[in-house]
């Protein structure tokens, strides 16, 4: 009875991830796709007589969004020792595998959040006016978006959105479309072991 709990409570934690998964592949693609247009920007020419576009697609690359699964079944089950009611190994190697990789993702995650604070961040305090983006203000002001910026420092925005692009495609292609692959696998385990 108690395995049968924590079961179905896990399933809810899966069932609930595999949304949170989803989302996270669409914002992971909105990034890499920013990255992209501003590198194909860049390389034709285009960078300085499409401001806007670039400016649009600047501040696509400095979103923040974290995986926010949901961890409380699982750490409750490690917590109180309580995965050894799940009798059947396969099961429980799935569940420790899935749980692995999405520690996998927060450490990727973790890696793109640092790459914009050393990279992105100092580069935008130097390199570009935020009030642009206020459409209010900037009609108004008559201001550009970016300034200081000449061939090397389209090169080096072209190099940071170019590793941008790679881990946030990585993560929208590969990673996270595993991980919710793994979600829906092990909700049907869990069901059929359970039922």
């Amino acid at each position: 009875e108690r395995a049968k709990e924590f079961a179905n409570s896990l399933v809810t934690d899966l069932e609930k991830d595999q949304t949170v998964i989803e989302n996270q592949i669409l914002f992971r693609e909105a990034i890499y796709k920013s990255a992209d247009t501003l590198m194909m920007m860049i390389k034709n020419g285009s960078f300085d007589t499409s401001l806007d576009k670039a400016a649009r697609n600047f501040s696509g690359l400095r979103r923040l969004n974290r995986l926010r699964a949901y961890k409380g079944t699982i750490d409750q089950l490690k917590a109180s020792g309580s995965l050894r009611y799940f009798k059947n190994k396969q099961l429980t190697t799935s569940i420790i595998n899935y749980y692995n990789l999405l520690n996998e993702v927060d450490t990727r995650i973790q890696y793109i959040f640092d790459y914009l604070a050393t990279n992105i961040t100092p580069f935008a305090i130097t390199h570009f006016d935020s009030r642009y983006m206020d459409t209010a203000y900037r009609g108004k002001m008559n201001i550009p978006p970016f300034r200081n910026m000449g061939k090397e420092e389209q090169i080096q925005l072209y190099n940071m959105s170019s590793s941008l692009q790679g881990n946030n495609f990585d993560l929208a292609t590969i990673v996270l479309p595993s991980a919710l692959k793994e979600t829906q696998q092990l909700i049907v385990l869990i069901k059929e072991e359970f039922k």
